[in-house]
């Protein structure tokens, strides 16, 4: 499934294919799945929609570890559509105002997860 996922000010196509969990696990030596689980409870563990930008910023370094994790999964679905050539460093460097607005980190998520099993991308959370 392809998609376009605006991160801070920039739209990205991304691609979910079976693909993606391999293209992760070849990039990171960690399972896609496992890490998809650690950011949807570390999200909601946080509690990262009722949060303003103070509470964010305070929260940082709790906050890293997801949007790391959230940030190399885009990376990868980016690659896998195409839409970018380069490094993850060089992904990283194009993206600013991330912080702006949060809610491309779980589209992200959903999407990872459409091809792992149908229909999971509907399930919402929160």
């Amino acid at each position: 499934m392809e998609k376009t996922i605006t991160i801070g000010t920039k739209e990205y196509l991304m691609k979910s294919s079976a693909f993606t969990p391999i293209a992760y696990k070849n990039e990171t030596g960690k399972s896609l799945i496992t890490e998809l689980t650690n950011i949807a409870n570390k999200y909601q563990d946080l509690d990262i929609d009722k949060m303003d930008k103070m509470e964010l910023l305070s929260k940082f370094d709790e906050l890293e570890e997801i949007l790391t994790m959230t940030l190399r999964i885009a990376y990868i679905m980016s690659k896998e559509a195409k839409s970018i050539n380069g490094s993850f460093d060089e992904f990283l460097m194009g993206i600013d105002n991330y912080l702006d607005n949060l809610d491309w980190m779980m589209e992200v998520v959903m999407l990872a997860m459409t091809p792992l099993s149908g229909g999971i991308q509907n399930i919402k959370i929160s």
